[in-house]
């Protein structure tokens, strides 16, 4: 039986197992990151993006990995907030607020990523880092220990190490082996996922798009015309599911229809990629030397961005901590002192979220006409304005 040591054992190698890796070797920290899915990455079709926020940004700096990923960003100098109805043959702008990175002194909000490049990128760095060892197996038993902790591997290996991230996903078998109760809140809608091009230019501005049954967002990505964009389409299930059915000049019909124009004529030239939409709190964060992290601990809806950027501000304050206890790495004072610095946090933008997205999927007249009397609001007052951007990007 093969018996490996490590400060740190990772059960996740998606984007928050991956980068989390690599910040805690950047800090002299040996890693163990094991992953059961052995996908090729080079056969995954990955639709999504992610839009880096600031604060991750500096952190992706500070740990050097952002130099690695700035080759393939498109940055995001405004974010349009439409508000919409019904029409034909495009949707018609009822109302539109932009927020201007330069409102608040700052050149962009923060850059657009496609999903599988940067994982591309990750992989490679943490295959060729001495201090991580990357490992394609299955964790099914943890033993607890004072001073350690024993992880227990499907190929008979162990792992001993003084500390255990959950970085796997919503479905998290880290937070179900620990019996972390999760709330859950599902209002039946999908999101799906796709690449388009463009006619006109999206001069780095992302649009979120609002009218029944949820966002319609786009992302811009980098391309030699600034004419591609990925977009995320939240909407009730039954209205994602017809989508999916649609050929494809019927659905290109219906995304032209829904972009009310904002960026001329658009053609899909990707897959789809559809998943459920809901959003997942679970009570705490830690156990006896055990932190979870990402969508292990929180998941929310694609609005705001503020999915990955939440999981880096976690794994920011995991390395401050690692600094902080360099002594007694994973032991119960800094175990809570994570839980008690994120779980604030997180709750109050779950909360913001959630609310965001019930007011952009209400089919009822007065939240309908609040959203619309918000929205101008919004452009009038700058102050509250201003507020609001700071504290999206978080």
């Amino acid at each position: 039986m093969k018996t490996i040591k490590a400060d740190v054992v990772i059960c996740g190698g998606g984007l928050s197992g991956l980068i989390c890796s690599l910040a805690l070797s950047r800090y002299g920290i040996s890693v163990c990151t094991i992953e059961k899915s052995r996908h090729n990455i080079q056969q995954t079709k990955d639709t999504r993006s992610t839009a880096y926020l600031l604060p991750s940004i500096n952190f992706l700096i500070k740990t050097g990995i952002w130099k690695y990923l700035s080759k393939n960003i498109n940055p995001l100098r405004v974010l349009s907030i439409v508000n919409s109805k019904n029409g034909y043959p495009f949707n018609q702008v009822l109302n539109e607020t932009q927020f201007n990175a330069k409102e608040i002194s700052k050149e962009y909000f923060g850059y657009n990523i496609s999903n599988y490049e940067t994982k591309k990128i990750l992989m490679k760095l943490v295959k060729r880092d001495k201090l991580i060892n990357f490992i394609d197996d299955e964790i099914i038993s943890v033993e607890n220990f004072k001073e350690l902790l024993t992880i227990n591997l499907k190929n008979k290996s162990m792992v001993k190490t003084k500390l255990l991230i959950g970085a796997d996903g919503r479905n998290s078998f880290i937070r179900n082996y620990y019996n972390i109760k999760t709330q859950i809140t599902d209002i039946d809608q999908k999101a799906v996922t796709f690449i388009i091009q463009h006619k006109e230019s999206h001069n780095n501005i992302s649009y979120e798009i609002y009218d029944l049954g949820g966002p319609f967002t786009t992302v811009p990505l980098k391309s030699k015309e600034e004419k591609k964009s990925a977009v995320i389409w939240v909407n009730d299930s039954i209205k994602i599911d017809n989508l999916l059915s649609l050929k494809k000049f019927e659905l290109q019909s219906e995304i032209n229809k829904r972009s009310c124009n904002k960026l001329g004529e658009i053609s899909v030239i990707s897959d789809l990629q559809s998943s459920n939409v809901s959003t997942q709190l679970a009570e705490k964060f830690v156990d006896h030397r055990m932190i979870l992290i990402g969508e292990a601990a929180h998941a929310l809806p694609p609005i705001g961005a503020q999915g990955l950027n939440l999981t880096i501000k976690d794994i920011s304050v995991i390395c401050d901590l690692i600094k902080k206890y360099s002594t007694s790495i994973g032991s119960n004072e800094m175990v809570a002192e994570f839980n008690l610095k994120r779980l604030i946090d997180v709750k109050t933008r779950t909360t913001s979220v959630n609310i965001l997205n019930k007011v952009s999927y209400s089919n009822n007249v007065i939240t309908r006409k609040a959203r619309d009397i918000g929205l101008k609001v919004l452009q009038e007052v700058k102050p509250i304005k201003y507020l609001l951007m700071k504290f999206g990007l978080g």
